[in-house]
């Protein structure tokens, strides 16, 4: 698997994937950067690249068994990104409202 990079043009919509199996097996996309980053489409085709991989090795794989997450974003997902406890042990109820 190896990346080639195209020309950028104005994506027509959100998000778009293709994949073209007639001789070369490429995968493409495109996608509106004002609703997406650089580094999460390269995780998510990090994550589909993986998830192919995966059903090339084991083609019998139970797709709902397979974790797109590795570790590390796991980890980032449920413990940095929702990190929000707030102490209230001080508050009153009218402290709440």
């Amino acid at each position: 698997v190896s990346p080639v990079y195209l020309p950028r043009e104005a994506s027509q919509f959100d998000l778009a994937v293709w994949v073209d199996t007639d001789v070369l097996h490429q995968v493409g996309y495109s996608y509106d950067t004002s609703l997406f980053d650089a580094e999460t489409i390269e995780r998510l085709v990090a994550q589909y690249v993986r998830l192919v991989e995966a059903v090339v090795r084991d083609p019998e794989l139970d797709l709902r068994a397979f974790d797109l997450l590795l570790p590390a974003e796991r980890f980032r997902l449920l413990h940095e990104w929702n990190d929000t406890f707030v102490d209230r042990s001080t508050d009153t109820v009218v402290d709440l409202v």
